[in-house]
């Protein structure tokens, strides 16, 4: 039987959506949210999926490192003529 555990967490970041006009064009920023789920065939021999505390530490220090305070600038459509 599978086993998970699921890593929720949060961060801010601005993007804008050019292609979209109006007001997603303009740069902007949103609340984030994002849930990491690690799916194993079975308990390891002290019964984890894995070490919650690690994992959940890698997550946040990599969401930190490469997303809170970021910008997401999104897709540049070009337009033939």
């Amino acid at each position: 039987m599978n086993s998970s555990i699921v890593i929720r967490g949060g961060f801010e970041a601005a993007h804008r959506l050019p292609q979209l006009g109006g007001a997603c064009a303009s740069i902007h920023g949103h609340s984030w949210q994002i849930a990491v789920t690690v799916t194993a065939p079975g308990l390891s021999s002290d019964g984890t999926v894995a070490e919650f505390g690690a994992f959940k530490r890698t997550i946040h220090a990599w969401t930190d490192a490469h997303l809170d305070n970021g910008a997401m600038p999104g897709l540049v459509v070009k337009y033939a003529r």
